[in-house]
C-alpha cells in the first residue's frame, strides 16, 4: 500500500547501504540479531574478510526481509535502525538523510512515509496527538483498519482534552458531536477570524471561511466516524480502501490542528 500511497521506495535500501558501507560484519550480524534475525555464519569465501562477511550477511539477510510480512518488515526494520543509531550515534543523521531522501522518516519508534506525515506536520498539532497520529502513519501498510483507528483517536485525545479543560463531563459516544462541542467552547474559529481580520481581511470574507471550514470540519468527522465504524479495527479486521485510510490520517492532522493554539 505505501508504494501506491506516494513512499516509493524501499527503506530497506539506506540501512543496507550504511552497513555495506562501512564493512563492519560484526556490527551487521549484531544488528541483525538484536531484531531477532539470526543468521547462518559465512564459511569458505565468504568469510574470507570483513568486506565478505558483511556482503553475506546482508545478502542473506535481504532474502529474509523480502519474504516478510508489511508487519513484520516494518518492526525489523525499527529494531535494526535503533540498534544502530544506539551503537553509532553519528550515523543518525547519515540514515535519517538517507530515509529523507526516499520519503521516510524514523521518527519515534516508526518509519512512515513523509509523503504521509512529515515531522512538520506534527509542529501543528497538539503533543497529545502526535503519538496516535504516528501509530497511525506506522500501520497505514501492516493494518489499515488500525491506522484508521488510530486516526480517530488523535482527535479524541484533543477533543478529550477540551472537555476536561472547560468542565463539560464525559465526551460523547458520538464521534461528531464531540468534535462540534470542543470547537464551540475552544473557539478556534473565532481566534482565526480574528487573525484573518488582522491581517486585512474584510470581516465578512473572513466569518465566511471560518464558517465554511466549520462546515467541511462537521463533514469530515462524520466520514472519519463511519469509517471508524465501517472499517476500523475495534471489532476485527475489516475490507478498506486505500485512499481513504490515507485520507483519514490527513483528516485527522487537520482536525487536531484546530486545536494547537488552546494548548499553549
Amino acid at each position: 500500500m505505501a508504494e501506491a500511497l506516494g513512499a516509493p521506495f524501499d527503506p530497506w535500501g539506506p540501512i543496507e547501504s550504511i552497513l555495506s558501507d562501512n564493512n563492519d560484519a560484526d556490527l551487521a550480524s549484531s544488528a541483525f540479531s538484536s531484531a531477532r534475525l539470526i543468521l547462518p555464519r559465512p564459511t569458505g569465501d565468504a568469510a574470507y574478510s570483513h568486506k565478505t562477511r558483511t556482503r553475506f550477511y546482508l545478502d542473506t539477510a535481504r532474502g529474509v526481509y523480502e519474504s516478510l510480512s508489511e508487519e513484520k518488515r516494518q518492526r525489523l526494520l525499527v529494531n535494526i535502525a535503533a540498534y544502530l543509531k544506539d551503537r553509532r550515534p553519528e550515523w543518525a543523521s547519515t540514515l535519517d538523510d538517507a530515509l529523507r531522501r526516499i520519503g521516510w522518516k524514523f521518527i519515534g519508534d516508526a518509519i512512515v512515509p513523509l509523503p504521509l506525515l512529515d515531522p512538520g506536520y506534527l509542529a501543528s498539532v497538539p503533543e497529545r496527538a502526535r503519538q496516535d497520529l504516528i501509530k497511525a502513519a506506522a500501520r497505514l501498510a501492516i493494518d489499515p483498519g488500525g491506522a484508521i483507528t488510530a486516526a480517530c483517536g488523535a482527535v479524541d485525545s484533543v477533543t478529550a482534552d477540551v472537555y476536561e479543560r472547560y468542565g463539560l463531563g464525559a465526551p460523547p459516544i458520538s464521534f461528531e458531536e464531540r468534535v462540534a462541542v470542543a470547537l464551540t467552547n475552544a473557539k478556534p474559529l473565532e481566534k482565526l477570524r480574528t487573525q484573518l481580520m488582522e491581517i486585512g481581511w474584510e470581516e465578512r470574507r473572513a466569518e465566511e471561511v471560518c464558517e465554511r471550514l466549520r462546515q467541511a470540519i462537521n463533514h469530515t468527522t462524520f466520514i472519519m466516524a463511519t469509517l471508524r465504524s465501517r472499517m476500523g479495527d475495534a471489532h476485527g479486521s475489516k475490507p478498506t480502501v486505500d485512499a481513504l485510510v490515507f485520507n483519514s490520517i490527513k483528516w485527522a492532522t487537520i482536525v487536531c490542528s484546530m486545536f494547537l493554539e488552546r494548548e499553549e
